[in-house]
């Protein structure tokens, strides 16, 4: 059955939306991100002002990611940049997580491979999907980009 927006974004551009691993609805706007509970919705970030979000992520662990102006993940009540060096002046995309538990991130800029620490993905690595490349520490930026966080 449709689902009425929460208030507070009839007047944002809903750029995403996704379901955690309780079938909760989660939306991502120009404004920030809301989850829709039985209490109704609730903005689940950020806690004031406005923030893009273009994509919503679920770990298994609980963690929610966020992909606007940056990477952000929320675990808990604690949220925070996650690579700011490499994506704090990146426009990211979109989240996806694979069967093995890794976060493709993709973005415009380089694309780069981070789990635990950043790496970059050759350009020519990703047509193959994540198992036909394996990044080293030598490998370079590449025109665009992708982040992949295990």
């Amino acid at each position: 059955k449709p689902v009425a927006l929460p208030d507070e974004a009839h007047t944002t551009q809903t750029r995403a939306i996704a379901f955690d691993p309780n079938g909760a609805t989660w939306i991502g706007t120009s404004a920030g991100a809301w989850k829709n509970t039985a209490h109704g919705w609730q903005k689940k970030w950020p806690a004031s002002g406005p923030a893009r979000v273009n994509a919503l992520a679920f770990s298994a662990h609980g963690d929610v990611w966020f992909g606007g102006d940056g990477l952000w993940r929320q675990r808990g009540d604690d949220t925070h940049a996650v690579a700011e060096s490499l994506l704090e002046r990146a426009s990211v995309r979109d989240l996806f997580r694979s069967s093995d538990g890794t976060l493709w991130i993709s973005t415009v800029g380089v694309w780069c491979a981070w789990r635990r620490t950043i790496r970059t993905v050759p350009t020519r690595c990703v047509s193959g999907g994540p198992k036909a490349c394996r990044p080293t520490a030598r490998t370079r930026c590449a025109r665009t980009a992708m982040a992949i966080c295990g």
